[in-house]
């Protein structure tokens, strides 16, 4: 989905930055991918779609809300994962300053964990329905926005020094 548009937006940015923050972002985005991918939700496309298809509409609004509901639920350990970032890495050999922060990336993009459960859930309703327009473009608004605002959060702009790493 968008939300790998805009972490590639964070990398990016981080390569011009520094090597270190690159490889520490990366390392993180391992991590917490694996975990994330809990939060994509194809069952809820699937049984909004049937019953669209059978014409019940209630259900369709029910299969929602039931995905949101464990959606959140799953949110939780998801979001503990990425706090746990550096604890699972540290076995692998990786070097303390590069595991801080991967640590540090990590709980930043913990913030985007509720949103993008909601995105997707609502995504599959959507898609379940067969309104495909207002996802694509607020998907491809956000990306831009945010590719728009990362560079000045990161560098700095007019004078203001900018967040560096915790920026991006």
């Amino acid at each position: 989905t968008g939300f790998v548009a805009l972490e590639f937006v964070s990398v990016a940015i981080l390569g011009h930055y520094g090597t270190k923050y690159l490889s520490a972002s990366s390392l993180a985005q391992t991590w917490t991918e694996s975990t994330r991918v809990l939060l994509t939700s194809g069952a809820v496309g699937t049984l909004c779609s049937q019953a669209y298809g059978a014409g019940q509409m209630h259900l369709v609004g029910v299969w929602f809300q039931i995905a949101l509901l464990t959606g959140l639920v799953i949110s939780i350990p998801v979001a503990c994962g990425n706090f746990l970032t550096s604890t699972v890495l540290q076995p692998f050999g990786y070097p303390q300053e590069q595991l801080e922060l991967a640590q540090r990336f990590a709980c930043w993009i913990t913030l985007g964990v509720l949103p993008q459960m909601a995105f997707e859930r609502f995504f599959r309703y959507l898609q379940a329905i067969a309104v495909f327009v207002p996802t694509m473009l607020t998907m491809l608004a956000a990306v831009g926005i945010y590719a728009m605002l990362a560079t000045p959060l990161v560098f700095g702009a007019f004078g203001w020094r900018g967040l560096g790493f915790d920026g991006a």
